[in-house]
């Protein structure tokens, strides 16, 4: 008979494998499941053997992600002793393994996504089916999805947008095979989206398209695989939160989606189209504040009378009910009578054609002038008259001018924007201003207040800090009307947040106020606090104003712009990315009106078609990016990663860049929101990159491991939960082979 093993030869057994899987309840357990991964104890030896492809695991530990028995965070890259390992995934709270074809599975199972045919989580890995013909794994949030060697498609986990992609919407909690076809190569799985390339090098998407992430120039979800775009050179795919990317066998980059925190490094440096439809009137939201895409947006009139909006919405000022951001234009409820809009940073106002004025947005200073101060996410009337003409709001305040001349306003008088003597009462209804009745058109700047009479003369009142009042002064407050000059031939006024441009019945263009950025076009960046003509080589006929630019339009329909510019900000919409102090033209003819904005400049033809450039961050230019459009012009991209809101990327000299949200250090930068790809460091041996969340992970082809961004629950691995903003090797010790980063979670497999 074979000799029975001691007492003290199990209990050491137990503690070798307790030490393997951090599982202190194998030593009350007689043996493992047939199905759950098990580590025969080595023999000893004298020197260290060698171990390749072993997992480690580290971060957010709960549902029992990290696959080693547990729950806990570890905040250290630790290995798990499981091996051979030949492929790792992590979505937002499980873990997919590939072990020589087989499949497992470890994390949270709510919604099916382990596959296992059960929705209880899983500590240790488990194997999934008996199939050993496994290849290519990726994970989304909380779906899955899966390639076999003979290139056919399964999915499982989470549907309630179609992201398993069997045309349904129902969650699956097993392996379920997509369509029939074995052409199938690679596969991501994105936060409610997935994007699949075939053997022919062709691109296909299915999910949620909230934000154009499918790529099919909608927004509508699908269940189905579809394919974009008809190139068959697709090489490389990467799906984020609510945008996608894809590398070209020619080594182009091109995103697609939701590009609110410039994740896809997109900017637009002369203008395009903003769709087919027409407009009436557009207005373009501006801000005083520097490097922010908050006051993203704007608000149109199309040519049928609806109404539309598009941007940043966190205070409801889009007025569709909704706090929801919109990164292309929505139409306003239902009406078709709609005939003026007017925009500030947070509000936004409305005149129908029948003269009743509306306002929708925040309120914080009763800009919305409803006799209160709550915010408002649907058009709400103000008061019960239909006598209005025309509105302008600055910052926080309003002034509008009636069908009866009459000069009205309302909202913060801050700097005594208001005009009615005093520099700090705040309105929250409207006022008449004077007596005076023969006011014809009005526009606000930040803190300042424009208006012409219908004889011809202008006026201002507000901040003069920056001269921008016009009437010569250079500090303090003007808070009342004040003539400008002495001239009776104005016909239009368009304010920036601190300077003013001004149009006579001549076809002669004035600026004064602020010009430290040129805008002012005069050739210097001097600022001037009574108008001084400018450009004098054209008739204009049209003029707009924002931040740090001022736009005009001559007689024969060519642009022209003036004024801040750089590689990320393209605000001239000319392709030059430095500032300029004289006008420059800007391409395209038959141009009739110009808005500007926060984030860029818009534009309309004379056909009424809309026109965009700029950085369109949150929706700033009203032109979706539902389809694939080329980030750039380097052919240089070897591998891609999607995080939540940003993107990094790796060229074929070894250098990593990134674009899009930098919060936690998701994007090393040391700064907020980057919307152009910038190179990280001068490092160039990277080779391989993951990212998810707000996080990343990357491997150099020295064999070591980086990690930065958000490190909640220790997940970047570096034995702390600081955040890094700048890439930091994890560990001292080289032999890593490949990470895949979580949305709290990371995994990596590692030659020891």
């Amino acid at each position: 008979m074979p000799s029975r093993k001691s007492p003290s030869e199990k209990i050491g057994r137990r503690s070798f494998l307790n030490g393997i899987f951090g599982l202190g309840i194998l030593a009350s357990i007689p043996s493992l499941p047939a199905k759950v991964f098990a580590i025969s104890a080595p023999r000893l030896r004298r020197a260290k053997r060698s171990v390749a492809n072993v997992l480690w695991s580290w971060g957010a530990g709960g549902s029992g992600r990290l696959a080693n028995g547990g729950t806990t965070d570890v905040t250290t890259a630790t290995s798990t002793g499981i091996a051979p390992i030949t492929g790792i995934a992590a979505g937002a709270e499980h873990s997919l393994l590939l072990k020589s074809g087989t499949l497992w599975v470890s994390g949270r199972n709510n919604n099916g996504q382990l596959g296992d045919a059960t929705t209880v989580n899983k500590s240790t890995p488990m194997q999934v089916g008996s199939a050993a013909d496994w290849s290519v794994i990726s994970a989304g949030e909380y779906h899955s999805v899966a390639l076999k060697t003979n290139n056919t498609l399964w999915s499982f986990g989470l549907n309630t947008l179609g992201q398993l992609g069997d045309g349904t919407t129902t969650q699956k909690s097993s392996p379920i095979q997509i369509g029939s076809l074995s052409n199938w190569s690679k596969i991501a799985g994105g936060a409610n989206h997935t994007l699949a390339i075939k053997t022919d090098g062709t691109l296909w998407a299915w999910g949620s398209n909230t934000q154009g992430q499918i790529g099919n120039s909608t927004h509508t979800s699908i269940s189905s695989p579809i394919q974009i775009t008809t190139d068959t050179t697709w090489t490389k795919i990467a799906a984020g939160g609510r945008h996608s990317l894809g590398i070209k066998s020619n080594g182009t980059l091109w995103a697609w989606g939701s590009n609110e925190m410039g994740q896809l490094g997109l900017v637009i440096s002369t203008p395009i189209q903003s769709g087919s439809f027409t407009w009436t009137m557009v207005a373009n939201r501006k801000d005083d504040s520097a490097n922010t895409y908050d006051f993203a947006g704007g608000m149109g009139i199309r040519s049928d009378g609806t109404l539309w909006a598009w941007g940043y919405n966190e205070n409801g000022q889009m007025g569709d009910g909704t706090l929801v951001n919109k990164e292309s234009p929505v139409q306003i409820g239902t009406e078709s009578d709609w005939a003026y809009v007017a925009v500030g940073p947070y509000s936004s106002y409305a005149i129908k054609t029948t003269g009743t004025l509306w306002a929708v947005g925040e309120n914080g200073t009763g800009e919305l002038g409803l006799g209160d101060r709550v915010d408002k996410s649907t058009f709400v009337q103000v008061g019960a008259l239909s006598d209005w003409a025309k509105i302008a709001s600055g910052d926080s305040h309003v002034v509008a001018v009636k069908t009866d001349g009459t000069l009205w306003s309302w909202g913060s008088s801050l700097s005594g924007s208001l005009g009615y003597g005093t520099a700090s009462t705040k309105r929250s209804s409207p006022s008449q201003v004077g007596s005076a009745v023969n006011w014809s058109n009005v526009a606000a700047g930040g803190e300042n207040s424009y208006a012409i009479t219908t004889t011809g003369t202008i006026w201002g009142w507000g901040d003069a800090l920056h001269s921008q009042v016009g009437n010569g002064a250079s500090s303090g407050n003007v808070s009342t009307p004040v003539q400008i000059g002495t001239d009776t031939t104005w016909v239009s006024i368009a304010a920036g947040t601190r300077h003013a441009v001004g149009l006579k019945a001549d076809g002669t263009m004035w600026t004064w106020g602020y010009n430290f950025n040129g805008e002012l076009g005069l050739g210097n960046t001097t600022e001037r606090s009574t108008p001084v003509q400018v450009a004098s080589g054209h008739t204009w006929a049209s003029i707009g104003a924002s931040r740090l630019n001022t736009f005009a339009i001559s007689s024969t329909g060519v642009l022209w712009a003036t004024g801040y510019a750089d590689a990320e900000w393209m605000f001239l919409g000319s392709g030059v990315t430095t500032r300029v102090s004289s006008f420059i033209q800007i391409s395209g003819t038959n141009w009739s009106k110009v808005m500007g904005g926060t984030q860029g400049g818009m534009a309309l033809k004379t056909d009424g078609t809309l026109y965009a450039w700029g950085r369109p961050l949150s929706g700033a230019s009203a032109i979706p990016f539902f389809s694939p459009v080329q980030v750039g012009t380097s052919t240089l991209w070897a591998e891609v990663a999607a995080g939540d809101n940003h993107t990094t990327a790796i060229q074929s000299n070894g250098t990593i860049w990134q674009c899009g949200d930098a919060l936690n250090g998701s994007i090393a930068m040391g700064m907020w929101v980057n919307a152009v790809p910038t190179k990280i460091g001068t490092v160039s041996i990277w080779s391989k990159v993951s990212a998810r969340g707000r996080s990343n992970i990357a491997l150099r082809t020295d064999g070591t491991a980086w990690s930065w961004g958000n490190n909640a629950n220790g997940k970047l691995g570096l034995g702390d939960t600081t955040w890094r903003s700048t890439p930091t090797q994890i560990g001292t010790t080289n032999g890593w082979v490949e990470v895949a980063a979580g949305t709290a979670h990371m995994l990596g497999r590692k030659n020891t």
